[in-house]
Formats: C-alpha cells, sequence, structure tokens
C-alpha cells in the first residue's frame, strides 16, 4: 500500500472555451458562461397525444349545519356510503368533493348529536349539483315538518353530478 497524493484525486482545471469580454477599462477579464444545458437533451422522441376520450371528475361540495333556534345538534354526511365530513355541535361544514363521477349518487345524513332529541338540519348542494327531485337543499323543518328526527336518525338521498 501506498499513499495518494490528494492533487492527483481531482481532475485538472480545464481551460474555458468562454469568450473573453473586453471593456474600456483595464480591468480583469470577465468570462462568460457557456450556453452549454445541464442536462442533456432529450433524446426520446415526444409522446403522442391520447386518443381516448377525456375523463370527467368534476368538483362540488355539500354544505350542512344546525338550522334550529339552539346550536345544539351535529351531523355526519356519507356519499354513495362513503364517510365525507362531520361537523362539530352547533356548527357549519361546507365539505368540498373532488373526483366524484358524473351521474346519481347518494347522500347520507346522520342526526350524530342531538341532545334535545330534534335534530335540525339544512342541506345544500353547490357548484351545480341537484337532489333528483330538482332542488338543491334540504331542510328538516321545512320538509319534515310534524316528524322529530332523533339522535342517530339518518335519511338518504340521491343527487345528480353533471358533467363538466
Amino acid at each position: 500500500k501506498r499513499r495518494i497524493d490528494v492533487s492527483q484525486c481531482l481532475p485538472e482545471n480545464p481551460p474555458t472555451s468562454a469568450p473573453v469580454v473586453a471593456t474600456a477599462e483595464p480591468t480583469q477579464p470577465t468570462l462568460q458562461p457557456t450556453r452549454m444545458p445541464l442536462v442533456p437533451p432529450s433524446t426520446y422522441p415526444p409522446t403522442a397525444e391520447p386518443t381516448t376520450a377525456p375523463i370527467y371528475l368534476p368538483q362540488g361540495s355539500i354544505t350542512v349545519r344546525d338550522s334550529g333556534n339552539l346550536a345544539d345538534d351535529a351531523f355526519a354526511i356519507s356519499v354513495d356510503g362513503f364517510p365525507i365530513c362531520e361537523t362539530e355541535i352547533g356548527q357549519l361544514n361546507t365539505c368540498a368533493i373532488n373526483f366524484l363521477r358524473p351521474g346519481a349518487h347518494t347522500l347520507t345524513l346522520t342526526v350524530t348529536v342531538a341532545p334535545d332529541q330534534f335534530g335540525t338540519w339544512n342541506v345544500k348542494l353547490g357548484d351545480g349539483w341537484q337532489f333528483t327531485d330538482g332542488s338543491t337543499e334540504k331542510d328538516s323543518i321545512r320538509d319534515y315538518e310534524g316528524i322529530t328526527p332523533p339522535e342517530g336518525w339518518s335519511d338518504s338521498w340521491n343527487f345528480i353530478v353533471p358533467p363538466n
């Protein structure tokens, strides 16, 4: 074994091919950077445009809130059986939904907290979504007159997601 000098590990500094820029004042020459790219140009041909039809994945929103005189209820929202979001007690929540395919879907609202055993709620669909009856809103006081939805109660409605 023998020791290696550090200068043997580093390559020699190659002379630069950059032009020297002369100025009116006698100063040190300034080297200009070369126009060589940092990465080699692509050697692959460009990819062809897709010939299939685009997939439409619209986005929308569902807003749910406590609509009673007392802000004491909380709710859970699911779409097609998948939990989407929940509200805090007495609060409003707008649930943003992405990547839901156009067509018919089922929205389910569940009363998770109703201390007075009377869940009061309002559900609104946004961004062009509609329930199958043509409305964009469901309300417990207006639509369920005489019915008192207790804690644990749930109801489902079909809604339509239009194509873009």
